[in-house]
């Protein structure tokens, strides 16, 4: 799926997709969608994607929305796309043994992290499990999480990012930021970190700013800090 417009492939209205040994590259943006996103799963949508690419696209590789979108993911690459290399809101998502990476800025709506997860327009929080994956060269943060949700990252390698600068001011660049109420793991939602290599973050391997994780077992190397925690949380 090659130099679609505005996106190469939706799947919804309760639809069950399955992509396997796929290629999503070059979704250009339209006259009324200002990215061009390589997979998109909406309305009650369940996506399986295994063995597929989804790289090159002017907009995030994947854009997941919706609480009753369901999303699994495997062995699959995430590469060179705008925005996002993939963008969570308001869904679920499991992903094991993929790779995010080379993510960059988009010139009008900004980005530039791998994994972006938020909630969707509703307020209705992500669920994401993100298991043994490979998260690197993404300039913002490896993993940006914003606001509350339920968040297992377990045995990932994220990588930071050289930050964004402005005015002679350069932040972020984190392997994983975490802002707006993020919530410390409760048995079913909150943020959990275990196992996970966490690396060359410019500003921090972790960045809490207002927000609280519950940490288990994982390893810092090559960050300006390993960790911050900031805020009234």
């Amino acid at each position: 799926l090659q130099h679609n417009i505005a996106a190469g492939l939706i799947a919804g209205d309760n639809s069950l997709v399955t992509l396997r040994d796929s290629l999503v590259t070059d979704t250009l943006p339209g006259e009324t969608y200002i990215v061009g996103t390589g997979i998109v799963a909406q309305q009650g949508a369940t996506l399986e994607v295994s063995g597929t690419s989804s790289s090159g696209n002017q907009g995030p590789g994947l854009l997941g929305t919706g609480p009753s979108t369901s999303v699994s993911i495997d062995a699959s690459s995430f590469e060179g796309n705008l925005f996002a290399g993939m963008s969570i809101a308001g869904a679920h998502l499991q992903q094991a043994d993929s790779t995010i990476a080379n993510t960059s800025a988009h010139p009008d709506v900004g980005g530039g992290a791998g994994f972006y997860a938020i909630a969707d327009e509703d307020g209705n929080s992500s669920a994401v499990v993100l298991e043994r994956n490979t998260i690197q060269d993404n300039p913002i943060a490896g993993v940006w999480i914003e606001g509350p949700g339920s968040y297992t990252l377990s045995g990932n390698t994220i990588h930071g990012g050289q930050g964004w600068s402005r005015g002679g001011l350069t932040k972020c660049g984190d392997a994983v930021y975490a802002t707006d109420g993020v919530e410390s793991w409760n048995g079913g939602a909150g943020l959990l970190l275990e196992d996970n290599l966490l690396l060359q973050g410019y500003t921090a391997g972790l960045f809490l700013d207002d927000a609280d994780a519950t940490l288990s077992g994982n390893e810092y190397s090559s960050n300006t800090v390993d960790l911050v925690r900031q805020g009234p949380s």
